[in-house]
Formats: C-alpha cells, structure tokens, sequence
C-alpha cells in the first residue's frame, strides 16, 4: 500500500501575491512588494 501526505494551506495577504505556481512557496514579512 502507498500512502499519500497532503498539506492544505489557507492564507490571505497581499493583492500582489497571486500564488499561481503549485510548486512554489513564499513566505515574507515585507511591507513593500512590487
């Protein structure tokens, strides 16, 4: 038997951050994003 782990992430934050790309992760603590 194969046994599958999944996170399931639920954040808000800033407009710019879209994640859009299923393979990356970005946490910061930054006031200013571009």
């Amino acid at each position: 038997m194969k046994l599958l782990a999944k996170d399931i992430i639920v954040a808000y934050g800033h407009p710019n951050i879209k994640a859009t790309h299923k393979t990356t992760f970005e946490v910061t603590k930054d006031t200013y994003l571009t």
